[in-house]
């Protein structure tokens, strides 16, 4: 029992590493992806794969306007949002201000059980900050700063590199160079999965559990710049 849960946990981590590039672009992507994990990955893969006909995959998804903060734009589509210029009245004035003092807003579905997958694309000029990641629900009239236990785990990523990050606080600096990112997170298990999603490599994972439904989270800190989902 203690080999087969174990093989089971290592093949759950191999999925992890899995974007929706496996189901939509062809062997190509299949085998570059397979060619980046090791022997043992490669053998659990293999044998998932032979049982399984379902992949996880990255969901289309839109980003919900009305929990945004008054400095960001939206395409017609809420695939898109732009920091185009920071007005400092408009975000003390911010609405809810839960995430403050982030230019933030929150994807339009929450998770409350099972895994989802998304991938968003971070643009604009030299030295831009972006954040990607996911946020809990807050009580009405909370702060991210003052929230007691973590609600939120993301990345802020900048054009030189990126931070694993809780509520406000850095974790750690990564040398990595990203401009398309990838999140996986599977509910049940407490796992938040970050990864490059030009080039498939696994980034950063958070371990944690959750007692409340959770929502994509996006921030921008630059003027200038934008994140746009995928698909």
């Amino acid at each position: 029992m203690s080999e087969a849960k174990a093989r089971h946990e290592s093949i759950t981590e191999t999925l992890k590493k899995l974007t929706d590039n496996l189901k939509t672009e062809g062997k190509e992507d299949k085998s570059a992806f397979l060619n980046s994990l090791d022997k043992k990955d490669k053998e659990n893969w293999l044998l998932f794969q032979k049982n399984n006909s379902e992949l996880p995959t990255s969901v289309p998804m839109t980003l919900d306007s009305t929990s945004a903060n008054p400095n960001l734009t939206f395409s017609h589509d809420l695939k898109e949002a732009s920091l185009d210029l920071v007005d400092s009245t408009l975000n003390t004035q911010a609405k809810p201000r839960q995430f403050y003092p982030f230019y933030c807003v929150r994807g339009s579905q929450g998770l409350s059980s099972g895994y989802r997958v998304w991938e968003v694309e971070i643009q604009g000029p030299p030295g831009r900050v972006g954040i990607v990641g996911v946020a809990a629900a807050l009580p009405q009239g909370s702060q991210i700063q003052n929230s007691g236990p973590s609600c939120l785990w993301a990345l802020r990523i900048s054009s030189s590199g990126c931070q694993p990050i809780t509520n406000c606080s850095a974790q750690e600096n990564l040398l990595i160079s990203l401009r398309k990112v990838g999140v996986y997170v599977d509910y049940d298990r407490g796992d938040i999965v970050f990864y490059d999603a030009i080039t498939n490599k696994h980034i950063y994972t958070f371990q944690t559990s959750f007692d409340r439904q959770v929502f994509p989270f996006f921030g921008l800190q630059t003027a200038g710049s934008s994140i746009t989902l995928s698909p």
